[in-house]
């Protein structure tokens, strides 16, 4: 997992941001298909797909869901477990319970279950549940996740034209307070443009990575 390389191979200090991806999830949860309604069947197994080569070519775990649940309270519990020793356990807990096992993790009983699985207090957590304890330290993290533009696309599949927009690429560089950071897949680079369109975005793509390295270079000399 690139997290725990990060981690052993240069000393990183790791601090999970939380985000709401979907805030307006009821608590009964949403089906997928209710979630990607303008995608038909065949379109949300391609989506599935697409998403587990990605994560088996990272090593990890992914099952198959149709459900989706609503994790505010999931959050408030691992910005909790952060300050509690071995706490940072609970990330891939929760990871597993939800994207492999399919759990609804918006349930106190299955937030408990997990949090008694990683060894942390059960009773601490019931009292964070209780009084939302960590609701305003949450409230600031995805506050500062709109400032920063954060976002994410949860097994969407969209091509080139979608990822490489000059548009998202202008809004999510002009939102940086000081220092954009572009995250992006090395197989963008590598793909072979089927119109000029296309060879014209990745272009623009590949000048925005040519001045980052630019610009890296330059703060090491």
């Amino acid at each position: 997992m690139r997290i725990e390389k990060l981690r052993t191979e240069h000393n990183v200090k790791v601090e999970w941001v939380h985000f709401p991806l979907h805030p307006e999830t009821p608590p009964e949860g949403r089906a997928l298909a209710d979630l990607f309604a303008g995608r038909s069947a065949e379109q949300r197994k391609a989506m599935h797909a697409q998403m587990k080569a990605r994560m088996d070519a990272e090593g990890l775990p992914y099952g198959e869901r149709t459900m989706t649940y609503n994790s505010r309270l999931a959050q408030e519990i691992g910005k909790w477990a952060d300050t509690q020793p071995g706490g940072d356990a609970i990330h891939d807990a929760f990871f597993r319970a939800y994207f492999v096992e399919a759990r609804d993790i918006s349930r106190p009983e299955v937030m408990l279950e997990i949090v008694k699985q990683v060894g942390l207090s059960v009773d601490a957590a019931r009292e964070v549940l209780e009084k939302r304890t960590f609701k305003d330290a949450v409230d600031a993290d995805w506050k500062l996740s709109r400032q920063y533009g954060v976002s994410s696309l949860e097994e969407a599949a969209r091509g080139s034209a979608f990822l490489l927009s000059p548009n998202r690429l202008n809004v999510a560089i002009s939102r940086a307070k000081c220092l954009a950071i572009v995250v992006a897949s090395a197989t963008l680079i590598r793909t072979r443009p089927t119109s000029v369109a296309e060879l014209e975005l990745l272009n623009l793509f590949c000048r925005l990575r040519y001045y980052a390295r630019d610009l890296d270079a330059a703060t090491r000399v």
